[in-house]
Parts: structure tokens; sequence; C-alpha cells
């Protein structure tokens, strides 16, 4: 078998992974680039990952090149930052001080979430030539963030695009490598080095259609099949996360009997191991559901006018869910695990858990009063400042909150442990009324009764 690149026919031998590294990919191929082109068609990744780093952190996806999971940075409306990893929101490491330089030669107040990520950013600063002394520390207090998230996502522009005919033909080269040395495939090759206009190579697939979102025996996070038709047309199917589906239009190969094989990688898989990392399906004579062209610009125009479920949307739901049950399960271990020990370590263990859903519940209160407001819009001025205050951000406090929601939350807290004590006295703390707790409405309730008890109590009578 050929090991000369795909592209210009020089030697191969550079082990590309087949799946991007970014996302979890562990294997790796000799047979398909020369370590030019290799190195050329990472762009491809880079326009995968700035559309999907979000999603890669939150599920807390290794990189093949990385020993942990990348989190994602967000910003707040207040500016603050923060890192996103799994179900974690922890701030984010003071910018170096190359992109700081009004802070050099001086003393500065900065924040962290560890004495470990200060050494961190003094030890990356001290191999950029810069020596960081610590004068003083203030106590660790937690920092919560009181505004929307901003996320920065863009899908299907011509980068992206690209990006997909990448991969489908790395899958196709892997695969057929005799047929991916053929000339009916020089047009797309083309189009993946950015020497060919997109036109309709590459287009969206309403995934409810497509079978390979579905594993019943692999949990798939992405799929790549490559579909070889009779009379050789040659096509590749690109899913990530079960909804964001593309199929992309490969060329002719020929000698090739007409096959599907499919692709399950499991992003989250610490190595390459049978049946851990890759699951791969072969049908011969296989047909699957390709679209075409016109059909994914009619799922678009769906997609945006609201008639079908927003496949990102469908994706933050499903991530939701699965932290949800993760810490839904996690407290009712806990919960079980301390009945039968005395009341000051049931109280122990609720409290901790309690401190622990802090941001949660300050969700909940923000939510809950901010949507007061919202339906009182005839509430006096003065009344609408008050309750604005129980909600209100301050840049300047280690906790990222003003004194007035500080002292909400405390109240807040008390009214969501007192919720969890009454589910528990009265046999009904159950799996789903602990997600309603965790997720909204019963919680949101908890949380609002005692701070608004307070509120009501000090207005003038």
């Amino acid at each position: 078998m050929s090991r000369k690149c795909i592209i210009c026919g020089k030697p191969a031998g550079s082990r590309e992974h087949l799946f991007p590294a970014a996302f979890g990919g562990r294997r790796v191929s000799k047979k398909i680039y020369c370590e030019a082109h290799n190195n050329a068609l990472g762009i491809h990744v880079v326009a995968l990952l700035e559309a999907l780093e979000y999603f890669n952190a939150a599920l807390g996806v290794r990189s093949d090149h990385r020993r942990s999971p990348k989190p994602y940075e967000v910003e707040v409306e207040t500016g603050e930052r923060f890192h996103v990893l799994r179900d974690q929101f922890d701030i984010a490491p003071p910018r170096p001080l190359r992109e700081t330089p009004e802070l050099v030669e001086r003393s500065a107040t900065l924040k962290f979430s560890s004495k470990e990520q200060f050494y961190e950013w003094a030890e990356s600063q001290r191999r950029d030539g810069y020596k960081v002394q610590k004068i003083s520390e203030s106590k660790f207090e937690k920092q919560y963030f009181s505004g929307p998230i901003k996320l920065s996502m863009e899908f299907g522009n011509e980068e992206f695009r690209r990006a997909i005919a990448y991969l489908g033909l790395t899958y196709l080269a892997h695969y057929y490598p005799d047929a991916a040395r053929q000339s009916g495939l020089e047009s797309i090759k083309l189009y993946v080095l950015g020497e060919e206009p997109v036109e309709d190579r590459v287009w969206w697939v309403d995934p409810h259609k497509i079978t390979s979102c579905v594993s019943g025996e692999f949990k798939a996070t992405h799929f790549v099949t490559v579909v070889i038709e009779e009379g050789g047309n040659s096509y590749a199917q690109v899913g990530f996360f079960g909804n964001l589906c593309l199929t992309v239009s490969l060329g002719s190969v020929q000698g090739v009997k007409p096959e599907c094989v499919t692709t399950y990688i499991n992003s989250t898989a610490e190595s390459a191991a049978p049946d851990i990392d890759v699951i791969v399906d072969r049908e011969l004579g296989g047909g699957i559901h390709l679209g075409s062209p016109e059909q994914g610009k009619e799922y678009l125009s769906k997609v945006i006018g609201g008639e079908i479920a927003h496949p990102v949307s469908q994706i933050l739901k499903a991530l939701d869910d699965e932290h949800l049950n993760a810490e839904v399960e996690g407290i009712r271990r806990r919960l079980d695990d301390a009945q039968g020990q005395p009341k000051d370590v049931r109280e122990n263990v609720l409290v901790e858990i309690v401190d622990e859903q802090g941001q949660r519940i300050f969700n909940h209160l923000h939510t809950g009063i901010s949507e007061l407001i919202e339906r009182n819009r005839d509430f006096p001025a003065h009344i609408r400042a008050r309750l604005e205050e129980l909600i209100a951000p301050d840049s300047d406090s280690p906790s990222g909150l003003s004194d007035a929601a500080l002292t909400a939350l405390e109240r807040g807290k008390i009214g969501f442990a007192n919720e969890i004590s009454r589910l528990q006295e009265n046999g009904q703390l159950t799996d789903e009324t602990l997600k309603l707790l965790l997720a909204g409405g019963l919680g949101c309730a908890a949380v609002l009764r005692p701070v608004l008890d307070d509120f009501q109590a000090s207005l003038p009578q």
C-alpha cells in the first residue's frame, strides 16, 4: 500500500490524528499526509475548535496533546473573566504581564481561584522574564458572577465547511488508501487546500434523519461516516455532539465496492483502546440519509425560523441535563450516607452541600428578583432600586457581589436548606424533587421566600 501523501505524493508519515486531537481524537496514521501538509491543514482544526471549544470544555474533553482538559474563558457583563470546565466556573487567572505592561514594576491586587493557580501564573510570568513577588494575601472568598455568559460561536462559514471536507477526506484516505490517491478526488483536495470555491460541496443535514447519531452500544459524541455509492460517488458525513451534522461530496472513486463505514468517536476516552475511544461499523452497500444542498438550505431556514429546535440549544440542554444528573446523584449519595448519623453531622453535611450550590442559589435569586421587577413595572422607583440591590454586582468586592446581595444570598441559602430538610422529613426528597430544587422552579421559590420576607419586613409600615 502506498505511503505517499495524498496531496503531493511526497513520503507520508506525519502521524496525523484521524479525528482532531483537540476533540479527543486518539487514533493516528502515518499513511495519509506528509508532514508539511499535515501542518498546513492544521488550520482546519483551528476553525473547528474556535466554533466548538465551549462544548469541549463543558464536556471536559482532554486533547491528545494535553495532560488535562482546557477550560473555556468567558467574560460577564462586569468585565470579569471566568474559566468554564465541565459544570464548574472559576476565576480566570490574570492576563500575562506581557499583555498588561501597566502592572510591571508596581504593586497590584489580583484575583486567583486558588493558591495553585497563583503559583502556576507566577511561574508562567517567570518564564517570560518577569519576577512576581507575593506581598500578602486575603482570605479565600468564593467568587460569584451575576451577569449572563457571553458565548461566541459561529458555524457554517467557509472555514468551518472546509474543515468538514478535510475530516471527510482524511477518513476516506484511512479506510480506502488507494482510492484516496485517484484523480477523481482532485477537486476536493484543492477545495481543502483553499484553492477552489465553496459552492455546494458541504451542506447541513437534519440530525433527526441520521441513524448514525445514535449507537446502542456506545456513547458517541461524534461520528464520521464514509459512503461509497454504486458507480463510485463518494461522500462523508460528520456529526458533532449528535446535533451538528454536515455532508460533504468528496468526488468519484473507482474499484471500491459500495460500502458505508461509520466511526463513532468517544471524545471523553482517556486513551485509545478497543471499543473505548472508537467503534467502527461497516455496512456493505449501506445507504444513509445524505441529504442535498437544497435540503440543507431548507433545514437551516427552518432552524432560523424556529420551526426546528436549534442544534446548539439541543447540545446545551443535553450538557445541562448531564451535569444536573451527576449533581443530583452526588447530593443524594451524601445525604443518604449522613442518615443515621448524629444531628450535628447531618446538619454539617447539609451546610456543605448548600455552600457548594452557592452560585446556583444566587442564579435562582437573580432570576426570581428580575422576574418580580419585570412583572411589576408599576413598582415605585425606590422599591425597584432596593430590589435591584439584592442582586447587584460589585467588581471591587472579593465575592463579586454587593453587601446587600451577599446578605440576600445567605438568606436564600437558608431557604434552600430548609426546603431540603422539609422534603427529607416528609419522605419527598426524590431525584426528581432534587432536580426541581437545583434547576429552578421549586428551588427558586425556596430561595426567594426568606429573602422577600425580610424585604417586606424592612419596608416602612
